[in-house]
């Protein structure tokens, strides 16, 4: 999880919190939706921030993984679609490259696991 977050998701939130809500916030009727997925963002992150101590439980791994789903079912099924009924195709190239710009970093910080350390996962 905490080798997820560093290398990948940590990335997503940024991206979003930079240019996709900002952008989103603009229709007053995604505002509560925008404010459901930054505080998802936030509770999240506190999943992370456990996982990363080592202090989470197997109830809350399956809370996270739940939220983690539904986080991302709500952003493709909810704002992505108002999006695109909202926004003109250009604005959302736009947005879209800004977010693909952000994403670029996470390419840089990707790690394959070595053989040692996938063994390692095991005990």
């Amino acid at each position: 999880m905490v080798q997820h977050f560093e290398q990948e998701i940590r990335f997503h939130f940024a991206a979003e919190e930079a240019h996709l809500f900002p952008a989103a916030r603009r229709f007053s009727e995604l505002n509560f939706l925008v404010d459901e997925l930054v505080a998802d963002h936030g509770q999240l992150r506190d999943y992370f921030a456990r996982a990363s101590r080592g202090i989470l439980d197997r109830g809350e791994v399956r809370a996270f993984a739940e939220r983690l789903s539904n986080h991302v079912r709500k952003e493709e099924r909810q704002l992505f679609e108002a999006m695109q009924g909202l926004m003109d195709p250009e604005e959302l190239l736009k947005i879209g490259a800004l977010v693909e710009e952000t994403l670029s970093a996470a390419s840089d910080t990707c790690i394959v696991p070595t053989e040692s350390k996938l063994s390692g996962l095991g005990s």
